[in-house]
């Protein structure tokens, strides 16, 4: 089946969420609980999408990828819900990576790509590097 998103069309397999499609083929979509490392699933809301044609934003994690189906990653209801999530998940974060047990693991790199929500073009991070 082919999604598209933000104008690129995209193959998907039956039972794939759309940030699962996205991802296998290189389509970024900014997103957090969904990681291997973490339990929770469905609730940072960094990967909010909107659907053409819905109301809103839907976490892209938790919504399976339909034939014909056309997302926007940057569409303004996206954005908002994606930035109230990442200030309510920085504002209950320790503030020093450094003291945390998983500086410079998975952590480091799915904290890169949380600081990255929202922008068009985010750069990956090497897992190695430190998150200011």
């Amino acid at each position: 089946m082919k999604i598209i998103i933000d104008g690129k069309e995209i193959e998907a397999k039956e039972g794939q969420s759309v940030l699962e499609a996205a991802l296998a083929a290189n389509v970024f979509i900014p997103h957090l609980c969904s990681h291997p490392d973490l339990e929770a699933k469905g609730g940072c809301r960094l990967c909010s999408v909107e659907i053409e044609g819905g109301s809103g934003a839907v976490p892209a994690c938790e919504t399976m990828a339909k034939d014909g189906m056309r997302l926007r990653v940057s569409g303004p209801e996206a954005e908002k819900v994606r930035k109230m999530a990442m200030e309510l998940i920085l504002a209950t974060h320790p503030a020093d990576c450094t003291g945390c047990p998983k500086y410079s693991s998975p952590c480091t790199s799915t904290w890169a790509s949380a600081r990255s929500a929202g922008e068009k073009n985010p750069e990956v991070l090497p897992m190695t590097t430190a998150i200011p």
